[in-house]
C-alpha cells in the first residue's frame, strides 16, 4: 500500500483540524477534574438523600393512629391503599373525604409525594401543619416533608427560609442538614 502525496496532504490537513479541538477537549476534562470539589453536589446525591429519609419510619405516621380518626369509609379505603401503596387510591379516597382531618392532609400529601407530584404535596404538608398542635411529631413530620416536597419542587429559597425557621438541634433539622448543605452552592 503507498501513500500518494495527495492522500499525506489530506491526512495532514485533518490533523490541523483535529488537533486543537483534542487540546480543548483534554483541557476541559483536567479543568473539570481539578475544580470537582469546588461543584455543587450533583442532584442525584441530593435525591438519593432524599429518598433514605422518605423511607424514614420514623418520618411516616403510622396508620394505626390514622385508624383512631372518625370512622369513615373513604378514610378506611385510604388506610388500606396506603398500606398497600397504592398512592392513586389512597388519594382518590381521601379527596372524597368531607371533614377532613389534619392527618387525612397529612397522608394525603404524603401520597401526593409518592405520586411525584411535590407541589400538592407541599400545599397538602402545609394544610395538615396548620390545622395540628404546633409542638406535635405530625408537625414535625409534615414540616420535614413538605421541606422535601419544596426542594423536589425546585424552590430552594423556600426550602431554605423553612428550614432555617426549625428548632436548632431538633430532630427535623439534624436529618435535612446534609440535603441542605448540598443546595447551599
Amino acid at each position: 500500500m503507498n501513500i500518494t502525496d495527495k492522500d499525506a496532504e489530506i491526512s495532514s490537513t485533518d490533523l490541523n483540524f483535529k488537533m486543537p479541538l483534542l487540546m480543548l477537549a483534554i483541557l476541559f476534562v483536567g479543568y473539570m477534574l481539578l475544580n470537582k470539589d469546588n461543584q455543587p453536589e450533583q442532584l442525584g446525591n441530593t435525591d438519593k438523600r432524599i429518598e433514605t429519609l422518605i423511607s424514614s419510619k420514623k418520618l411516616l405516621l403510622d396508620t394505626k393512629d390514622y385508624i383512631n380518626q372518625p370512622f369513615d369509609l373513604k378514610r378506611a379505603n385510604a388506610i388500606s391503599n396506603t398500606k398497600c401503596k397504592e398512592y392513586k387510591n389512597t388519594i382518590q379516597s381521601i379527596v372524597k373525604i368531607e371533614n377532613k382531618t389534619n392527618q387525612d392532609y397529612y397522608f394525603l400529601a404524603y401520597a401526593y409525594m409518592k405520586k411525584g407530584q411535590p407541589r400538592k404535596a407541599s400545599e397538602n404538608f402545609a394544610q395538615s401543619i396548620s390545622m395540628s398542635d404546633e409542638s406535635g411529631q405530625l408537625v414535625l413530620r409534615s414540616r420535614t416533608l413538605q421541606i422535601i416536597s419544596i426542594i423536589q419542587s425546585g424552590d430552594f429559597e423556600e426550602a431554605r427560609r423553612l428550614y432555617d425557621g426549625l428548632e436548632k438541634d431538633s430532630w427535623p433539622k439534624n436529618r435535612l442538614k446534609a440535603i441542605m448543605d448540598t443546595l447551599k452552592n
